[in-house]
């Protein structure tokens, strides 16, 4: 009497069933086409057998992503390498005299200069207490302050343009000391040709 076992098991794949016996013929089958994928390429355009890989052609952009996706890196490094923002002492649009602000802007001016045909927007920010009118006015200095440290340093001035936010786009919504010290700042930032 034969004692070995019988294999009764199937490996269900739709639409038909593989007996587990025949796995490893199942294997070898897809051995084959994966190899067979690997054969000569094959021209894009064409259609014809070549010995040689084709480029394949990039995705069409639009200009704007184009201007877009170079600004985001520019504004990246900018913010990475450069720093983009000093901050003002309460109910203050002068600049604060620490060493990080003036060092800030130092480098702003560097950068500025080693680009020449790039121009900036500073947006003036301020904390959440006060009214609108009060703070849009208290922005509108503080980023005239840097426009004019800037200006000072070398900058032309038709390269600058700046713009008051007042308290309408905070960095930090809570209402403590620290975040209204976040808030209250101005933010240079590349401009868009």
């Amino acid at each position: 009497m034969n004692t070995s076992p019988k294999f009764t098991k199937k490996i269900v794949y739709a639409p038909f069933t593989i007996p587990l016996r025949h796995k490893f013929d199942c294997l070898a089958v897809v051995a084959v086409l994966v190899l067979s994928a690997c054969g000569t390429p094959t021209n894009q355009y064409s259609g014809e057998s070549s010995s040689t890989l084709h480029p394949i052609a990039p995705s069409p952009m639009s200009a704007a992503a184009v201007v877009e996706s170079v600004t985001g890196r520019v504004n990246d490094d900018f913010i990475a390498w450069v720093g983009d923002r000093v901050f003002f002492d309460i109910d203050r649009a002068t600049l604060k005299v620490k060493a990080d602000s003036r060092a800030t802007l130092n480098r702003q001016v560097e950068w500025l200069n080693r680009y020449p045909d790039t121009g900036v927007r500073i947006e003036g920010h301020t904390d959440i207490t006060g009214t609108e009118v009060h703070n849009r006015a208290l922005g509108r200095r503080g980023g005239h302050a840097v426009q004019s440290y800037l200006i000072a340093h070398g900058i032309e001035a038709s390269r600058i343009t700046t713009l008051s936010f007042g308290k309408t786009h905070p960095i930090d919504s809570r209402k403590s000391a620290t975040a209204f010290a976040q808030n209250r700042n101005a933010i240079t930032r590349r401009s868009r040709e």
